[in-house]
């Protein structure tokens, strides 16, 4: 069931607190945004994707009109996610879920493409984990030089 006073796809409560910072730690997690985006993503992914599962209509009539609030919020979500670089393993780790449920999707048959903005966040997950990788090699090399 949706609860009352929070939005259907919203990642938290309207107060506009995140389960992150209910944390007690006053360190902030890296990428919690990046994360909580991700999160969103894929839960209003499931939801406009499930409606169509459950719609009895041939036509999908009623998915259709009642999928658009999370439709946009994943488009919404998706923009904010190829926006945000990752700067942790927990961030790359939650991109590489997003790409994930996007090529499940592609290659089950349910889009026969990736949809532009899809490509964007893919190029954009490469890029990310490529400055990973070369800052941990930088790393790798200052521990062995120490």
């Amino acid at each position: 069931s949706i609860e009352p006073g929070r939005s259907h796809g919203a990642p938290g409560p309207c107060t506009g607190e995140t389960p992150i910072a209910k944390k007690k730690s006053t360190k902030a997690l890296p990428d919690a945004a990046l994360i909580l985006e991700c999160i969103s993503y894929g839960q209003a992914f499931a939801a406009y994707h499930g409606g169509f599962r459950a719609d009895p209509d041939d036509s999908s009539h009623y998915a259709a009109k009642l999928g658009e609030e999370y439709s946009t919020r994943a488009d919404e979500a998706l923009d904010n996610i190829t926006r945000l670089r990752a700067a942790s393993r927990l961030g790359l780790d939650a991109k590489r879920r997003v790409a994930e449920v996007i090529m499940h999707d592609s290659i089950t048959g349910r889009h026969y493409s990736i949809e532009t903005d899809e490509a964007q966040f893919l190029l954009g997950f490469v890029d990310d984990v490529k400055i990973y990788l070369e800052n941990e090699r930088v790393s790798d090399r200052i521990a062995e030089a120490a």
